[in-house]
């Protein structure tokens, strides 16, 4: 959503470069542009990391622990260090969203919880939208997740891939921004063209279009801190749905939850 704002605002442009706004100088991944981040063509690695950082991003999670606690210049460390393959094919990759966020952020000018609490949170009045803070992990009324141990899961508060995975906010502020999602003719419906199509599926602007019971639906999924979510829009009769779930793993099928939301009569 904000990278279609500001690309209408022409505070960026799809074909701009991330060296042009991280410090990603002299590296393949420099030149890598801000659109093949937002469709997952850029060739980066779902995460960056061996095997022993993936074991230790595993059990992170079964403990209920972020998994990805990296601050912003670790980040940008291990970005500059990031292989690039295949680019051009769909693959998706945390480290190009993380990435992506951040090039806004710099684009923008401020940092990227600042990104958020401008052109989101204060512009369409979603009071408790924020990226997490390790220093306030909860706030009053927050509903609460658990590990499979049945421990208070904590929030993912690593700043370094916070624009993949940190974003957190009431029931209502997820139906205010589904809200402006629906709105025909509205600031956001770019989000929705095509940008890139292969064997896969089609792209656009950060979320994925399959035909689903005949029609053209846009969404995306995702899980962090014990919670599994999904956003379902139906294209064709602008409808759309948003489920959040409490699970201690990423095993819950909230896909069918959400269309099944998205095409009851309710």
């Amino acid at each position: 959503m904000i990278y279609t704002k500001l690309l209408d605002q022409g505070v960026i442009a799809a074909n701009d470069r991330l060296e042009q706004y991280l410090p990603v100088h002299g590296t393949a991944v420099g030149r890598i542009t801000l659109q093949s981040c937002l469709t997952h063509t850029s060739g980066l690695p779902r995460e960056v990391g061996g095997r022993c950082i993936r074991f230790k991003q595993g059990m992170a999670t079964v403990l209920g622990r972020g998994p990805q606690p990296q601050d912003v210049a670790e980040f940008m460390r291990h970005l500059r260090e990031a292989t690039v393959t295949d680019a051009g094919v769909c693959r998706y990759s945390n480290v190009g969203g993380a990435a992506l966020g951040h090039a806004l952020a710099a684009a923008a000018g401020v940092n990227y919880p600042g990104l958020v609490q401008e052109h989101l949170a204060t512009a369409l009045a979603c009071p408790t939208l924020r990226v997490e803070e390790a220093v306030k992990h909860h706030c009053v009324d927050d509903a609460v997740s658990y590990t499979v141990f049945g421990g208070r899961a904590r929030s993912w508060t690593g700043r370094g891939y916070a624009p993949a995975v940190a974003i957190r906010g009431s029931a209502q502020d997820f139906a205010t921004i589904l809200t402006a999602l629906l709105v025909q003719d509205g600031p956001f419906q770019d989000c929705f063209k095509t940008l890139h199509v292969d064997s896969k599926g089609r792209v656009a602007a950060g979320f994925f279009v399959d035909k689903i019971n005949g029609r053209d639906m846009a969404w995306h999924s995702g899980f962090a801190a014990g919670f599994a979510s999904h956003l379902i829009i139906d294209l064709e009769r602008c409808r759309g749905a948003f489920v959040s779930v409490i699970t201690p793993t990423p095993t819950v099928d909230v896909e069918v939850l959400a269309l099944e939301t998205l095409e009851s009569d309710g």
